[in-house]
């Protein structure tokens, strides 16, 4: 399943093989190794479940370090 949606991915209407085409499609290259990347992160089945930023960080996580919530729904969240 794709977690990271970018729906205004560039498409381009130039000739096959133009400037413009090779670009584009480069371009929407290099965002799917970027949404592939991060979709990996979020998958993780064993990020830790806190309340909120300050109790992430008091059960020794640091910044810059992924955590859930645990609620409905149960966003992935980043200690700041």
């Amino acid at each position: 399943m794709n977690k990271l949606n970018l729906p205004n991915l560039p498409i381009s209407n130039s000739p096959s093989g133009s400037y413009d085409r090779l670009l584009s499609v480069k371009l929407n290259e290099i965002l799917m190794a970027h949404r592939t990347a991060i979709n990996a992160l979020i998958r993780q089945d064993n990020l830790p479940v806190y309340a909120n930023n300050a109790a992430a960080v008091a059960g020794g996580l640091v910044a810059g370090d992924f955590y859930r919530t645990g609620g409905d729904p149960d966003p992935v969240c980043v200690v700041h």
